[in-house]
């Protein structure tokens, strides 16, 4: 028997009232959950208009022991697991991401900073900037924020240089291009090299200090089977897990070159 749906509004909310006895064809009408019942009232869901993200407790990291993991070379689909890691435990981490990726995935790069995470610019294709003029530079770097502006309206991210490439004149590029802060690190576990997860893991933890920038890739499978953990650890030790900008508790200059708090 056929059903007859009447829509009707009730506060604000559109309703269908489905009528009729016949069985519903899909995939559960021979379930126990889909023996006749009373007419239903089913809310057809209204596109929700964007929301602003739940704002994330600040930490004050002259007083508290912090640290900041950052992700290079990214995003890729399973970029998602680091993400999940994280909010999982309540932490954040700074994504710095390639242009040529970060294109094909704005949800994620949306995903990140909903989640209290920050974006960060990383290159278009991670090029050798010593290699580069100082024009080609600020087209990688621009090219990029335009991509990671698109995504997430956020802008003068804070920059990477591929290979942590620091000179004057590659500063001074970057500044002229999004009159941003560059970023290195003090934590490098070298999980490019060695591929392992206990591996990573430990070397974060032998070197890890409050205020360090600790180097991490999103790219590789047994970095992202490290996560977990590492975040668990540091936790563990009292560490508070934030992102770059949360750990100089908001003071990063443009032209300025950041390895640790």
């Amino acid at each position: 028997m056929s059903r007859v749906a009447i829509l009707v509004v009730a506060g604000g909310v559109l309703l269908a009232l489905v009528m009729g006895s016949g069985p519903v064809n899909s995939p559960r009408a021979n379930s126990p959950e889909s023996a006749p019942r009373a007419p239903a009232i089913a809310a057809i869901k209204q596109p929700k208009a964007p929301t602003d993200p739940k704002p994330t407790k600040k930490v004050n990291c002259r007083r508290a022991k912090c640290v900041a993991l950052t992700f290079d070379d990214g995003p890729v689909s399973q970029t998602t697991e680091v993400l999940s890691a994280l909010r999982q435990r309540g932490a954040r981490a700074t994504f710095f991401v390639l242009g040529n990726e970060a294109v094909h995935n704005a949800k994620l790069l949306r995903r990140m900073v909903r989640e209290g995470n920050v974006v960060g610019n990383h290159s278009w294709d991670h090029a050798m900037f010593t290699r580069l003029s100082s024009a080609a530079i600020r087209r990688e770097v621009q090219r990029t924020q335009r991509v990671i502006t698109a995504a997430t309206g956020t802008t003068n991210n804070p920059v990477r240089v591929p290979y942590g490439e620091n000179d004057a004149r590659i500063r001074g590029a970057v500044t002229r291009s999004v009159h941003a802060p560059t970023v290195l690190w003090s934590v490098d576990p070298l999980d490019w090299k060695y591929r392992n997860s206990a591996t990573v893991w430990r070397n974060v933890m032998r070197a890890v200090r409050p205020g360090a920038i600790v180097l991490l890739h999103d790219i590789h499978p047994t970095t992202r089977a490290a996560v977990p953990r590492i975040i668990r650890s540091l936790q563990a030790r009292g560490y508070v897990l934030v992102t770059v900008p949360e750990l100089f508790n908001g003071h990063l200059k443009a032209g300025r070159t950041y390895f640790r708090r």
